[in-house]
Formats: structure tokens, C-alpha cells, sequence
């Protein structure tokens, strides 16, 4: 099963550009072919390499969703070794991770804004379900990913602030809202506070709690402030 934390800023209905980026030719063709089939998809397929070359390509060219094979053995070296970096030149572009093994240990990725996993051992359809939902802004992720990630993904930072009693009830409100996958506009929309001043309380609810992004900070909001899963 898998958990999908929504969003909630969709995307208009349009035809998707999907990326395949891996050494396998083989993989990436029968990738490709089984998103083709799909009304709406326009899959490519390319090494590696290439990707900072659709990245920067312009809006013909540059991809709404980019899947990474992890059986590539340099898609495992630069997500292990730089990781960070690598996402970062992506520029935003949501990103998948799939033939991902069950024994590998997701957190970094999911922490540094990969925005779904697929496991390798799950059935073909699901990498097409998997696509669909990340473009409409929302993430894709096993359940025991997020899990590990409910567990232990603080346990390395025990100098850090992270107690609930360090946020203020309107930090609180704030913060469970954004985990719920509210936007910045929708929280001060409901709250009746401007954007900005989401923006700021935010910022103070990560550096309080000790994450660098949303996507930790709803982890946390998870684990902490008895959300509902």
C-alpha cells in the first residue's frame, strides 16, 4: 500500500511530458511504451546525462515529471553521493524514483524533495498511478518509507529543538494545516492572515523543529501533533 500526501495545488488536465532518465534502454522503452498507452503522456527516454539538456530546454522541452531508474547504476551513485545536488538541478521538476528496493533506505531522498518511490516489485500500473499523482502535486510513497521516516528521522538531531511546546498554538494551526497539504494561500485563506505571514510562521516551525522543508516538517506534524495518518 501506499501512503500519498496531498498537495492540493493541482495541475489543469494537460497532455504530460514524462521523462525516463536510466542506462537501461530496454527498461526505459518499455517504460515509455507503458505510459504512451495512457491518453495524455508523451514519455521520452534518455541517459542520465541528458537531463540537464531537457531541464534547460524550455518549456517544449522540458519535462513535468522525471522518473529515475534506480537499477542505473550511475542514477545510484549521484542519489548516494549527491543526491542533494542532483534534485537541485532538476529545478523543481517533480521527481520519481522507481525499481527502488524495499531494503533501501529512502529518507535522504525524501527529505531532499524526490516526490515518489516505486518499488521494483510492484505491479507496472502502479508506476503509471504514480505519475498521475505526483503531477497534480501531490507525492508517492510506500507506507513503510514514510514510516522509517515517522520513527527515526529526527533520532540524529537530539541537539535540535522539536518538542511540541516549543511552537505557538498559532505555529500549531499553521503547521497542521501544511501537513493536511494546504497550501500557503489556502492556511491564510482559513486562518485570515496574509501568505506572507504563513510564509514567516513556516519558516519559524522548521527552524524550531529542526527540518528543512514541508515535506519533514508534515512528517513531524505526523508523529507530534496526533494527526491523523
Amino acid at each position: 500500500m501506499n501512503l500519498v500526501m496531498k498537495n492540493r495545488e493541482d495541475t489543469s488536465q494537460r497532455n504530460l511530458k514524462v521523462h525516463v532518465a536510466g542506462g537501461q534502454r530496454l527498461t526505459n522503452k518499455l517504460v515509455c511504451g507503458l505510459l504512451s498507452a495512457n491518453e495524455g503522456m508523451i514519455p521520452s527516454e534518455g541517459p542520465l546525462d541528458d537531463l540537464p539538456l531537457l531541464i534547460d530546454g524550455g518549456e517544449d522541452q522540458k519535462p513535468d515529471v522525471v522518473l529515475l531508474d534506480y537499477f542505473t547504476p550511475e542514477v545510484q551513485e549521484r542519489l548516494h553521493e549527491d543526491g542533494l545536488n542532483l534534485l537541485v538541478s532538476l529545478k523543481g521538476t517533480p521527481t520519481i524514483v522507481f525499481n527502488f528496493g524495499q531494503e533501501t533506505h529512502s529518507k535522504k531522498w525524501i527529505v531532499n524533495g524526490v516526490r515518489g518511490v516505486v518499488y521494483a516489485e510492484e505491479k507496472p500500473e502502479i508506476i503509471v498511478k504514480a505519475v498521475m499523482v505526483v503531477s497534480m502535486g501531490h507525492m508517492w510513497f510506500p507506507r513503510e518509507a514514510m514510516s522509517k521516516c515517522l520513527s527515526n528521522s529526527w533520532d540524529d538531531k537530539p541537539k535540535q529543538k522539536r518538542e511540541e511546546g516549543d511552537l505557538t498554538n498559532r505555529e500549531k494551526e499553521v503547521l497542521s494545516l501544511a501537513a493536511e497539504g494546504f497550501s500557503n494561500a489556502a492556511i491564510a485563506d482559513k486562518l485570515f492572515i496574509s501568505a506572507y505571514t504563513v510564509k514567516v510562521h513556516m519558516q519559524n516551525i522548521y527552524r524550531k523543529i529542526g527540518v528543512p522543508n514541508r515535506v519533514t516538517a508534515s512528517i513531524w506534524a505526523r508523529k507530534h501533533l496526533d494527526l491523523e495518518a
